[in-house]
């Protein structure tokens, strides 16, 4: 459990450090130094949790801001 709410964190903490802007979940995960595949389940749970939010897309990937 300790694990999910460390990556979780990392992701709120980068995710508000560039708000209002939006990144791309391998932006995320290259941001805090972990793959982009392990990065994908927490920014899903994180959508379901509705901590943050779809705001558009950049190519085929979807760009994700905090939701205020």
């Amino acid at each position: 459990m300790e694990r999910r709410t460390e990556i979780i964190d990392k992701v709120t903490s980068y995710l508000k450090e560039i708000y209002p802007g939006s990144a791309t979940a391998s932006q995320i995960a290259k941001a805090l130094g972990i793959e982009a595949c392990s990065a994908s389940p927490w920014i899903s749970s994180l959508l379901a949790d509705r901590q943050i939010e779809v705001s558009g897309k950049k190519g085929h990937s979807s760009l994700y801001r905090l939701k205020h």
